[in-house]
């Protein structure tokens, strides 16, 4: 989903990813491009957070310009008690864990790599570090 959507219909994507996380019982989704603002985020949150957990990670250079990733959670279907992010770039890359089965835990990476070579070839090199 591109964007945030039409002034005249501000939130219509957030709704779109609401209704389809729903209907289509998605648990996890990842967004990329997101552009978020923390304000913008808590206005989503005031929203959406009785369905939804969103979690992100904001391009430091230009929050509501390029890049940022987030990942968005289905309350309904996710065991929220002791899901927890680490921002391993900001607006590039954003890990998320949460207690699975048996004692192990779910890892989810959100990913927005750059154009850029030699930028990429870096951002996954830390990603990789981060991971260990």
């Amino acid at each position: 989903m591109k964007g945030r959507g039409s002034q005249v219909v501000e939130w219509s994507k957030c709704s779109d990813i609401s209704l389809m996380m729903k209907q289509k019982q998605i648990s996890v989704l990842t967004l990329q491009e997101t552009h978020l603002s923390e304000d913008y985020a808590n206005t989503i949150r005031s929203l959406y957070g009785k369905q939804l957990s969103i979690h992100f990670s904001a391009s430091e250079e230009n929050t509501t310009g390029k890049a940022g990733v987030a990942i968005v959670l289905n309350k309904d279907l996710v065991w929220m008690d002791e899901v927890s992010t680490t921002e391993l770039i900001p607006g590039h890359a954003l890990l998320l864990q949460a207690p699975w089965h048996a004692g192990s835990t779910f890892r989810w990476l959100a990913v927005y790599a750059p154009n850029n070579e030699k930028e990429s070839k870096e951002m996954w090199e830390t990603v990789r570090a981060g991971l260990r």
